[in-house]
């Protein structure tokens, strides 16, 4: 089993709502998921990353990429940039950059 970066972004749709704040939930409970918390965990970098399971792949996204994916409806091509460089706290203020854009 391969676990990938990238899925088709109608399967966003399928499995997650997205907040006025740009806060990716989960659509449907399932095992220990609540769905009033956002999805996914966060992790030592401060960036929240979500596991989406599809029947044999499995997904490892990050939320601001899945958010971003989600509000534009392809995936950004490089970087995510937050626009006020706040970084980790607002889903809403972000748009594709290069890797120079976003150094």
């Amino acid at each position: 089993m391969k676990v990938k970066n990238k899925c088709p972004v109608e399967l966003l749709w399928e499995h997650f709502t997205i907040s006025e704040s740009g806060e990716v939930y989960w659509k449907f409970p399932r095992n220990k998921r609540k769905l009033s918390v956002p999805a996914g965990t966060i992790k030592k970098d401060g960036y929240r990353q979500i596991l989406l399971k599809i029947g044999d792949d499995r997904y490892w996204l990050y939320s601001h990429r899945i958010a971003f994916a989600m509000q534009s409806g392809f995936w950004p091509p490089e970087e995510i940039d937050h626009i006020d460089r706040r970084g980790r706290d607002d889903n809403t203020n972000i748009r594709a950059a290069s890797f120079s854009d976003n150094a």
